[in-house]
């Protein structure tokens, strides 16, 4: 074999072999006289037939999108060092409201707290 198999030329170019079957069958890769794909051939040829309009690369712009997020607000913040009691499980949850009107929480978040300090852990009940 003198080139390289659909697999060994996909996972070299970072596509999947079934992209790799149908640029075959559209022409866009050189094969040797085996079928096995000329690798350096077949790149040159792919980028001058393949349409950057197609491609699945990300952006060359560097511009960083603005955030939605939005601070906290200290009584928000307050609030929740007032509900935690001293000892035990303290289940706290997060709810929002989006800005379509839908409200989204998540699971609880268990803060245990004892006489030195509070450590939080997932729920595993």
């Amino acid at each position: 074999m003198q080139g390289l198999s659909e697999r060994q030329y996909a996972a070299r170019v970072g596509l999947s072999r079934g992209a790799i079957q149908k640029a075959k069958e559209a022409g866009r890769l050189v094969l040797f006289a085996d079928g096995s794909i000329d690798a350096e051939a077949s790149d040159k040829r792919r980028a001058a037939m393949t349409d950057p309009a197609k491609s699945r690369a990300a952006p060359k712009s560097a511009a960083a999108p603005k955030s939605k997020l939005k601070p906290v607000p200290e009584a928000a913040v307050a609030s929740v060092g007032e509900t935690l009691r001293a000892e035990g499980d303290n289940p706290l949850f997060i709810r929002v409201t989006q800005e379509d009107g839908t409200l989204a929480w998540t699971s609880p978040i268990y803060v245990l707290a004892d006489e030195s300090h509070a450590t939080a852990r997932p729920a595993d009940r």
